[in-house]
């Protein structure tokens, strides 16, 4: 098959999480009649005994607090609302952590995008425990989804305060970027008031340097600006890889819209500064591999992507995706060239071992056995393809090229 497409979100390294959660009337593995249980089947028969548990002692906040946690779990956020107001008012008055309780009905709210009531719950979460992060992260997700730009940086502020971690700044705008989808000069703005609060934090500078740059339309015009705020951020903190490889990654977004390869040379300097600090670095790694893909340097894409999974990090499975992926579009330049198909099977048989249900995969391997004569082997692996993607034009056309060659064998 065709190499596959590149992308500009997988190059920002920038990885989308899922915040919203469907509200479901009745959870669809009910409607299951097959096989061994699932954790949510399961799940939901805890939810029956409970019922019982709580009819037997219907003041027991616990077995409330319990059921939300698995109503939570299958989807029924109404329920859980329901289950976590009813912890709240058997809660004794002499017990601590009631906090955790307003918090977790905020997060319901949250999800249902219930935003008035979910304000009520957080401010009565942080007026009995201001020093929790959680709850602060949920004032952060409500000013967000409220629009209320300069309080979400304020509470940004508080929260990396605190301590939770190191990317609280760049985290939030992952969150806002892709999820919320917020306008790009609304989240600049957003992150200059940060820095303003918290001008010494590299992740408040290097955040707003990247929301600067998430208008990719007026890259070129910005470019000077967003190169001053990362270098403001490496001042703050020297050795930062992350900062390293945000530039690394901004000379190579201007080599695509430039078309200028001086560019992609920097951005290669930079990816070599960052391995000078620390040459095993998990996103440094992902990072370098996805710069060779896009310059179509397959075989130093590989190496990189190889080490990662050699050092067997927790984020296992998307390195094997773009790891797959590196595979086939090697394997595909053999094919195209029509040389080493050797060569070229190896390389696209590892693809598969990682995504054996990848349409893709299995038809770029269709077409290098079938320039290899092969026609039969590869009328199987292009039948398995297009089963998978059976509108995929590309695969639909090796299907008929393949399928053409078998009828024209003699005896067929």
């Amino acid at each position: 098959m065709r190499k596959t497409i590149f992308s500009l979100i997988l190059l920002s390294f920038l990885s989308v999480s899922t915040v919203f959660a469907d509200i479901n009337s009745e959870p669809s593995f009910l409607w299951k009649d097959m096989g061994e249980p699932s954790v949510e089947e399961k799940a939901y028969d805890v939810i029956e005994r409970m019922k019982d548990e709580i009819e037997n002692d219907p003041e027991n906040y616990t077995k409330y607090e319990e059921i939300a946690i698995f109503y939570d779990y299958i989807g029924f956020h109404e329920k859980a609302i329901e289950a976590l107001k009813m912890a709240i008012k058997y809660y004794p008055e002499d017990e601590i952590d009631k906090d955790v309780l307003y918090g977790n009905l905020a997060r319901e709210y949250i999800i249902l995008k219930r935003l008035d009531e979910a304000k009520i719950a957080i401010d009565k979460a942080l007026e009995l425990n201001p020093a929790n992060i959680i709850n602060n992260m949920h004032l952060v997700q409500y000013c967000l989804m409220k629009n209320q730009y300069k309080e979400a940086a304020l509470a940004m502020k508080k929260e990396s305060d605190l301590g939770s971690e190191e990317d609280t700044y760049f985290n939030w705008y992952r969150y806002a970027f892709f999820d919320l989808k917020i306008d790009s000069s609304k989240l600049v703005d957003t992150f200059k008031y940060a820095v303003e609060l918290d001008p010494e934090s590299h992740d408040a500078r290097r955040t707003f340097a990247t929301a600067i740059r998430g208008d990719f339309g007026k890259l070129e015009k910005n470019f000077s600006e967003i190169m001053a705020e990362y270098e403001k951020a490496l001042s703050c903190k020297p050795n930062h890889i992350a900062t390293h490889i945000c530039i690394a990654d901004t000379y190579m977004f201007m080599a695509i819209k430039t078309k200028n390869d001086d560019y992609n040379k920097n951005a290669l300097e930079w990816f070599n500064k960052a391995c000078s600090i620390n040459p095993e670095d998990e996103k440094l790694l992902y990072a370098m591999a996805t710069f060779y893909r896009y310059t179509e340097r397959y075989d130093e894409a590989i190496l990189k992507l190889e080490k990662a999974m050699s050092l067997d990090f927790k984020d296992e499975e998307y390195i094997k995706e773009s790891l797959s992926k590196v595979y086939n579009n090697k394997a595909y330049s053999l094919y195209e060239k029509g040389e080493d198909l050797d060569k070229g099977l190896e390389l696209i048989d590892k693809a598969i071992t990682l995504r054996p249900n990848n349409g893709v995969i299995l038809s770029t391997k269709a077409e290098i056995l079938y320039k290899m004569g092969k026609f039969e082997e590869a009328y199987i692996y292009i039948k398995r393809g297009i089963a998978l993607e059976p509108d995929h034009p590309e695969i639909k056309q090796d299907f008929e090229m393949i399928e053409k060659a078998m009828k024209g064998r003699p005896g067929q």
